[in-house]
């Protein structure tokens, strides 16, 4: 889980707390991060992640094992909805209608 907050958040500390019981009950290693908004060494994170800078309340950002964001929430979110979104596999893309021929994922041709 990444907690991207500004040190001037109130519900900063909420987040956090929320974030740490969810890393509790999934037992596997995982852990919190907190990234602050505001640290100018932390951009290129703040860029791939695409942090909103002008942000009011903290994001929080859940991480699957495969290093996947697979969920962005409001820094008030049920932990057990956290643990369920770090949890999920993303989509790589390969779908019904997401798979560009010659792709990976596209069938080869006979």
């Amino acid at each position: 889980m990444i907690v991207a907050y500004k040190e001037s958040m109130v519900k900063k500390t909420a987040a956090i707390a929320k974030c740490n019981e969810a890393v509790k009950s999934m037992n596997n290693g995982a852990i919190t991060v907190e990234l602050n908004i505001e640290n100018k060494d932390e951009a290129t994170l703040l860029n791939n992640l695409r942090v909103n800078a002008l942000a009011t309340e903290p994001v929080i950002y859940a991480i699957n094992k495969a290093g996947q964001v697979t969920g962005t929430f409001p820094g008030e979110t049920a932990a057990t909805q956290l643990v369920l979104a770090a949890n999920k596999v993303a989509s790589s893309g390969c779908g019904p209608s997401g798979c560009a021929p010659g792709s990976s994922c596209a069938p080869a041709k006979k």
